[in-house]
C-alpha cells in the first residue's frame, strides 16, 4: 500500500480488517476505572462497541465530540480533553456524513495529543482509496483500514498501521503462533519488530494476496485519477440535488 500512503510506510505494518483493527488498538492501554476516551457523533459500530465492552468490563468513560458538518475538529476534542484521557479515536472519512478530516487539521490534532501523552487513533475503513491518505502526514498514532471497500479487495483483508516507535506502548491483548521472532520452552520469546506481531495464527494468505492484487490494480489506475473521479461524481450529485431544490421552491411559489 506504498502508492496508497503517499510513501512508504516503513515505520507501519500489519495485515488485519478494521473491526480488528480497531479492538487492538482499544485494548493495546493498560485501562483504570475513570479513563477517558474521545468518539465522535458519526462513528461506525466497529469503533463504537470495543468502547462500550471496555466501559463494562473496566469503568472506563467515553466522551463524545460532535463531527456534524460545520463543526471545528480541534476545538471539539479540546473541550473534552481532561486529565484523564488516553485515546482519541475516530473516523478519517465519516460513514455517516461523508466528512473528512484535513490532513492539515490532523496533524495538527496529533501534535495537541501528543504534547498530552493521548494516543490517535484514526478509522480509515473509508478512506484509502477514496480520499488522499497520507499516514505519516495525518499525524496519528494508528491508522486502521480495510480492504474490502473503496480498495476493493476481498472481505477480511484489511490494515493496521502503527508508529514503530509505539509498538511497545500499543500492548498485545491476543497473541499467537507468528506473533514472534524467537521463543522456548522455557519461557522466553522475542515478539517481532513489526506491527506483524499483531497477527498470529493461520490466516486466509489467498485472500491477502486478493487484497495486494487489488491494490497493485488501482495503483496501477491511478490513486489520483480514482479520487478525481470521485469528486467529479459528488459535484454531479450536489448539482442534481440543487437543482431539484431550485425547482421544487419554484413549484410552491
Amino acid at each position: 500500500m506504498g502508492a496508497c500512503s503517499a510513501r512508504r510506510p516503513r515505520r507501519w505494518r500489519s495485515r488485519t480488517a478494521p473491526p480488528r483493527g480497531s479492538p487492538i488498538v482499544a485494548w493495546g492501554l493498560n485501562w483504570e476505572p475513570g479513563d477517558e476516551v474521545v468518539i465522535s457523533n458519526t462513528e461506525h459500530p466497529a469503533n463504537v462497541i470495543p468502547w462500550y465492552v471496555l466501559r463494562d468490563r473496566f469503568g472506563i468513560v467515553i466522551r463524545e465530540i460532535d463531527l456534524s458538518t460545520g463543526t471545528g475538529l480541534i476545538d471539539e476534542v479540546r473541550g473534552q480533553l481532561s486529565d484523564r484521557t488516553r485515546m482519541v479515536s475516530i473516523s478519517h472519512v465519516s460513514r455517516n456524513n461523508g466528512r473528512a478530516l484535513r490532513t492539515g487539521e490532523s496533524a495538527e490534532l496529533g501534535d495537541l495529543l501528543r504534547t498530552r501523552g493521548v494516543r490517535y487513533h484514526l478509522d480509515g475503513a473509508q478512506g484509502p482509496g477514496c480520499v488522499a491518505t497520507d499516514f505519516r502526514a495525518l499525524g496519528c498514532d494508528c491508522y486502521s483500514t480495510c480492504g474490502h471497500k473503496w480498495l476493493l479487495g476481498p472481505k477480511g483483508t484489511g490494515a493496521l498501521f502503527i508508529r514503530r516507535e509505539l509498538l511497545d506502548d500499543v500492548q498485545l491483548s491476543w497473541a499467537g503462533s507468528h506473533s514472534h521472532a524467537t521463543m522456548d520452552y522455557e519461557g522466553a520469546y522475542t515478539l517481532l519488530l513489526s506491527a506483524a506481531r499483531y497477527e498470529f495464527g493461520t490466516r486466509a494468505l489467498a485472500d491477502f494476496a486478493g487484497f495486494a492484487r487489488a491494490v497493485e490494480w488501482m495503483e496501477n489506475v491511478g490513486l489520483e485519477k480514482i479520487e478525481e473521479r470521485i469528486q467529479s461524481l459528488v459535484d454531479h450529485a450536489m448539482e442534481v440535488v440543487d437543482a431539484a431544490i431550485a425547482a421544487i421552491a419554484e413549484r410552491c411559489n
